[in-house]
């Protein structure tokens, strides 16, 4: 099945390649009739190239897909207006002055995200402000829903269509950057329920399809429920430019697990295919009135839309393989059994303990997508050259639960540090702690000096709480007082160094002691990380720690840079953006890098991959601090000068 699939994708590559004209662009075909494309004619319209350019952004990258893309993303950015909003016609065209249409967001937003899904970078700050310009000028109220048209307001009698299509392409662009708008979800679920989805589409399914690309609301059930309802016996929607819309709308909304009851419409989108591409269907109106309708498709966006729906299912299909290769499934049999360790402790405890327990439980599991806090012995022990039988399943399964009672025990003190704990967990982190405590102080016997260490560590984190409760807490609306010195930022990791100590007693157990260079690194690797780790939280949180009276570093350095004796927190948000988040973010940099250069030194172990992704998640989380900071930068320079012009 899978070579079938490549073949057909990498034949409806080529047919692409081959229909693409030589400055980029793909025309679009218009008939009288649905559906019926023997007597057509061709018009420059903008459709296809979208349709293209985002449906390859899901290929692999073969030498054929770049061929396509390299001349047309330059088509494409050559058919923007001044504010980055598109026509319809191609500019230049004849059409475009003899039959003129406004710019409309349907066609910018799907230009804009194609273009985003290949290369972001093109969207810097100053193309974002004219962006944000642009849509504030056709918003019905704040925050959505958005006027087709780009009009004045004077000329939005004549034009006006607030439909579902238009504003999901606007939701998916916002939706690559992460930002989502209330008033666009509130209407978008409105729609939804009403099941307004064709217009100005010739049916529901290119709608489906456009809202599945980012929609995550609460109605995506309702949504599954409805296209499966219209599927044919045969497994097919109607012809193949809607099935294939279809599918990649079900494999959208269900992140590929539906996957195994679409193999009857894979199958008929695979016999569809002739010479490498699909034949054209209606996908929208390019004229609708009660005197005329013309119906608009092509070959090339039939083809990219099956193209893409192949591809989504062949990668649904992989993913489930490698969900259940060997490794995986140790893994998840590691992870059930410290679960299910944890657990039948705290069932042993009384009825009120054991359901706030029990409750804090499933709530760090839901929020521990990586596994991390209970599996992190077991990939350090699996990480090992050659590990030796002492590291048993049993050892990694006992100090993935002390880990588990750790971090809930860290958790619930942390909060009670914070003041915003609810008393009632208190007794849970009594029993957590001394779980791990007991485990981690009896695993090995007083000689290999692991019971002296785990000691020193757990001493290590109530010396950081009590230097913190001591020094670190203020009363916001006076006088801020003496702002700490943090020092080199020890006491950042020193709080959580218990993360660190399943890897170390591994360590132990294989006969290193404190002062081995292996242990060394270790420590040094997980003390810069917990620093930078705890660097990342403090940036989230610092107005709301701010608020409390909680003097983390990034609130002492903030306070640092405003230079006032008592500032307000809009006063701090401004500095912060201009300044602060720089020396942030900078610092975060240089403790993923110190980490990395330890975890570089330590030959003992054949693969850091596990360790690579966490440094990684913080990397990347200082990086796009940065990148905002310039982008809100060059933004607030543009909107500025645009609102005084």
């Amino acid at each position: 099945m899978k070579k079938r699939l490549q073949k057909a994708i990498s034949a409806g590559v080529d047919f692409l390649a081959n229909e693409q004209r030589e400055d980029g662009s793909f025309l679009c075909l218009v008939t009288s009739t649905l559906n019926d494309y023997s007597k057509i004619e061709t018009c420059p319209a903008i459709v296809p190239a979208n349709i293209v350019l985002s449906s390859l952004a899901h290929i692999p990258k073969t030498e054929t897909v770049t061929k396509i893309t390299s001349t047309l993303i330059p088509f494409l950015l050559s058919q923007k207006g001044e504010y980055w909003s598109y026509n319809y016609w191609f500019r230049e065209s004849l059409e475009c002055k003899a039959l003129p249409y406004p710019d409309d967001l349907d066609d910018t937003f799907c230009a804009l995200a194609a273009l985003y899904e290949h290369d972001p970078a093109i969207f810097d700050g100053e193309v974002m402000a004219k962006i944000a310009s642009m849509l504030t000028s056709a918003e019905m109220q704040e925050g959505g829903p958005y006027n087709m048209w780009l009009v004045p307001p004077e000329g939005r009698s004549k034009w006006q269509d607030i439909d579902l299509v238009v504003n999901s392409n606007i939701g998916y662009f916002l939706s690559l950057q992460d930002i989502r708008l209330p008033g666009l979800d509130a209407f978008i679920d409105t729609c939804i329920e009403e099941r307004k989805y064709s217009f100005p589409y010739c049916s529901d399914y290119p709608g489906l399809y456009f809202i599945s690309r980012f929609y995550q609301g609460e109605k995506r059930q309702q949504i599954i429920e409805y296209i499966l309802k219209k599927r044919e016996e045969d497994g097919k929607w109607e012809n193949p430019l809607q099935t294939a819309l279809a599918v990649s709308a079900l494999l959208n909304f269900s992140a590929g697990s539906l996957h195994k009851e679409l193999g009857k419409s894979i199958e008929y989108l695979l016999q569809q295919q002739v010479e490498g591409s699909w034949k054209p269907y209606s996908f929208f109106f390019q004229i609708k009135t009660p005197e005329k309708t013309l119906y608009a498709g092509s070959a090339s966006i039939t083809t990219a839309l099956c193209v893409e729906a192949l591809q989504k299912f062949t990668e649904a299909m992989e993913k489930e393989i490698h969900q259940t290769t060997k490794n995986e499934e140790d893994e998840e049999l590691h992870y059930g059994k410290i679960l299910d360790k944890v657990r039948i402790r705290f069932r042993e405890s009384g009825e009120t303990v054991q359901v706030t327990a029990l409750d804090i439980v499933e709530r760090i599991v839901k929020s521990d997508t990586d596994k991390q806090i209970a599996l992190l012995p077991y990939y350090f022990g699996r990480a090992l050259v050659n590990p030796p039988r002492v590291i048993s399943s049993d050892l990694l399964i006992a100090l993935g639960a002390a880990s588990m009672h750790g971090w809930i025990a860290y958790t619930i003190y942390d909060k009670f540090l914070d003041g915003t704990s609810d008393r009632k967990t208190l007794p849970v982190a009594m029993i957590s702690l001394r779980e791990s405590y007991g485990v981690l102080s009896h695993l090995l016997p007083m000689e290999t000096g692991f019971p002296k260490f785990s000691r020193k560590l757990f001493t290590m984190m109530d010396e950081a709480n009590a230097w913190e409760i001591s020094t670190c807490r203020f009363d916001p609306p006076k006088e801020i007082g003496v702002v700490p010195d943090f020092g080199d930022l020890s006491k950042l990791a020193d709080r959580s160094i218990g993360h660190a100590l399943g890897p170390l007693a591994i360590l132990f157990v294989l006969g290193y002691r404190e002062e081995s260079r292996e242990v060394r690194l270790t420590m040094c690797f997980f003390k810069h990380y917990l620093i930078a780790r705890q660097l990342d939280d403090d940036a989230h949180d610092w107005e709301e720690d701010f608020q409390a009276g909680r003097m983390t570093w990034v609130v002492a350095r903030l306070l640092e840079d405003c230079k006032i004796k008592s500032p307000t927190v809009e006063q701090l948000r401004t500095v912060f953006w201009n300044q602060t988040i720089i020396a942030v973010s900078n610092e975060m940099l240089e403790r993923v890098a110190k980490s990395r250069k330890h975890l570089i030194d330590m030959p003992f172990l054949t693969t850091t991959k596990t360790f690579e992704r966490m440094l990684g998640a913080i990397e990347k989380s200082a990086l796009t601090s940065l990148k905002e900071h310039r982008e809100i930068l060059q933004f607030l320079s543009v909107y500025d000068t645009e609102a005084d012009m």
